[in-house]
């Protein structure tokens, strides 16, 4: 169980892990875009379903919500060609006010002064500026941690689209490319991104429609949460190891292994070094296939009625790889503690399968203020996945990155995972003079991920809605408010 929504695109539930930075309360069409790895130009609509009536036609899945995100396709007309570019200038807030080195330095003596009134802060030389500590000219600066790993961060979106048909074919062809520098050093994302929409009128009664999407992410993230090492280290050390007349070096500094500082500070790494010598990346590969079948029983020109028959297949194929390296040079560890020269590497891939059928039935009614219609609705799913990883650490070298190196084994993991479902609906639509209307839906449905005794769930919903506003009597409001809908629904969901 979880509490994030089910995302839905073009009525095919999307599986993605969601960061839990993530808000969808506030989230623009750019980020829903970012999400589901598409171009954002690609998106037609978005809608968010929250009741139980609305959200019980999916089930245990709908429990937290439905995010339904419809993808354009493809128009007859003449070929269109459309290219967009945008660019984003981002930077690290302000933050909290932070000491200076010689502040900080400062506050520490005080702070040791005043429980007893004694000098006790002498014995710790980092703090007290004599020249003959052999390592003075790396405890004497006014280093600020927090400027030292931020940057002004850009977000270069490019997407192209190419759009037409004529009577029997209609298309959508798109890419992009993303490419964004984060706004902390050693933070960057390029991900290309491919769609395709294919509508072909086999007859005036047979419709086949194809959906292709690919993505790949090339991701480099911190190895740590450096802005909160950023806050907690202290401003008079340096950055880089300095010399005797207090240069920098070509070398990090760590604080040494034999100072008497407490461990919370000693122990902390260099939030520099790990940004610029720490690996932590993930490439993601996805493809989404998808094919329609649409069929009218009924000649339109002879009829309004209809009965359409739509089949839909799709597939879903991830996968997802992740290398890490933690080198001696970024650690503040001697050679035989753990997480020296740590290389991981683990890879995951999983498989897909959705498939749905559902018909359609709409009558003519000789009295116009009738309108009526019943669906039926089988789904079934199956999707697996496996995963395996392995980290090392007392690599010799750390110029010796993959975790096959031979070295000392910390960890090995390998999971398998399968799972099924299936469910079947029906729902009944009417509405009388255009301003009464009712909806019912009925769906069962059943999944592997329960236990035996509750594999399977019921999911009744029932809704009714009144406009209000297209009444007679409601002409002397209608320049105050446009339109006024009184809306009851009820349902069951959850999981």
């Amino acid at each position: 169980a979880n509490t994030e929504p089910l995302i839905v695109i073009n009525d095919i539930p999307f599986e993605t892990e969601i960061d839990d930075s993530f808000d969808f309360a506030t989230a623009n069409e750019e980020q829903y875009a970012q999400l589901i790895n598409v171009n954002p130009d690609d998106i037609e609509s978005i809608t968010v379903l929250k009741d139980a009536a609305s959200t019980a036609i999916w089930g245990a899945k709908g429990a937290n919500g439905v995010l339904m995100i419809t993808t354009k396709k493809g128009k007859p007309g003449p070929t269109k060609v459309t290219y967009s570019y945008s660019m984003t200038r981002a930077k690290q807030p302000a933050g909290m006010n932070m000491l200076n080195g010689d502040g900080y330095t400062m506050l520490m003596k005080q702070a040791y002064y005043n429980p007893k009134l004694e000098s006790a802060s002498s014995a710790i030389p980092e703090l007290n500026y004599d020249t003959n500590f052999t390592e003075y000219e790396n405890y004497n600066n006014n280093t600020d941690w927090r400027k030292a790993i931020s940057k002004i961060g850009y977000t270069h979106d490019n997407n192209l689209t190419i759009s037409g048909g004529g009577e029997k074919v209609s298309y959508r062809v798109s890419v992009a490319y993303y490419n964004q520098t984060g706004t902390i050093i050693g933070q960057l994302l390029n991900r290309l991104s491919m769609r395709s929409n294919i509508m072909y009128n086999v007859s005036d009664r047979i419709t086949f429609t194809s959906d292709f999407s690919y993505s790949y992410s090339d991701n480099d993230k911190n190895y740590e949460n450096l802005l909160d090492v950023a806050y907690k280290i202290m401003p008079n050390l340096s950055i880089y190891a300095q010399d005797s007349e207090g240069n920098d070096t070509d070398r990090y500094y760590h604080i040494l292994s034999s100072s008497t500082l407490n461990d919370e500070q000693k122990k902390l790494s260099n939030p520099v070094a790990v940004a610029n010598l720490a690996m932590n990346n993930t490439k993601n590969y996805r493809t989404s296939p998808v094919f329609s079948l649409s069929y009218e029983f009924f000649d339109r020109t002879q009829t309004d009625a209809s009965l359409r028959m739509n089949a839909t297949v799709s597939f879903d194929i991830n996968a997802n790889q992740r290398t890490g390296f933690f080198p001696k040079e970024a650690a503040n560890k001697v050679w035989n503690e753990g997480k020296v020269n740590m290389a991981e590497r683990s890879e995951s891939e999983s498989l897909g399968l959705y498939a749905t059928a559902n018909l359609t039935w709409r009558p003519v009614f000789k009295n116009e203020n009738h309108s009526f219609q019943v669906q039926g609705r089988f789904n079934i799913s199956s999707s697996s996945s496996n995963s395996i990883g392995m980290s090392v650490d007392g690599l010799p070298s750390s110029w010796l990155t993959a975790a096959s190196s031979t070295a000392q084994i910390v960890s090995m993991s390998n999971s398998f995972s399968e799972s099924r479902s299936l469910g079947y609906s029906g729902s009944a639509h009417y509405a009388y003079a255009g301003r009464y209307i009712a909806d019912i839906t009925l769906k069962r449905e059943g999944s592997s991920l329960f236990g035996e005794n509750f594999r399977y769930g019921f999911f009744p919903a029932i809704s009714t809605k009144w406009i209000l506003s297209d009444e007679a009597f409601f002409e002397p409001l209608r320049p105050i408010i446009s339109q006024l809908s009184p809306r009851f629904s009820i349902g069951i969901n959850g999981n």
